[in-house]
């Protein structure tokens, strides 16, 4: 119950930047996010071997296909983040997303920390079913 120190966030995936909103050439916050987002996208493909043109060109394409895909979202409803958290157990994801193999999840990360030797999911054992 604490979604400042604790956080798994799960996502079908998506935008780079959080919603629509982001990618509005209009509004001066947005532009400066999407100015970032070329800079960092830009930076990435260098370090995967691309020539700085090469990147340069990548970014700002990425970006284009970014703002033609935000046209379809909606926007992200605004929820502080002390109201955003939902506790469930093993068997209530099992239920809400019975296609994820949540067991087998949890067992390869706790199978993960145990070989690193730090301790992880010790709260969880008391929320098991």
């Amino acid at each position: 119950e604490e979604p400042l120190k604790h956080d798994l966030f799960l996502d079908a995936g998506g935008m780079i930047l959080p919603d629509a909103t982001y990618y509005d050439e209009e509004d001066e916050a947005a532009q400066n996010s999407m100015t970032a987002l070329k800079a960092y996208l830009k930076n990435i493909s260098m370090y995967t071997g691309y020539s700085e043109e090469e990147a340069h060109h990548s970014a700002n394409r990425t970006v284009e296909i970014e703002m033609a895909l935000a046209q379809f979202m909606y926007d992200e409803p605004i929820v502080k983040l002390e109201n955003s958290y939902v506790h469930m157990n093993l068997t209530e994801l099992e239920a809400h997303a019975p296609n994820i193999p949540w067991a087998k999840y949890f067992g390869g990360i706790e199978g993960g920390c145990q070989d690193e030797g730090v301790t992880c999911l010790s709260d969880m054992d008391g929320a098991r079913k």
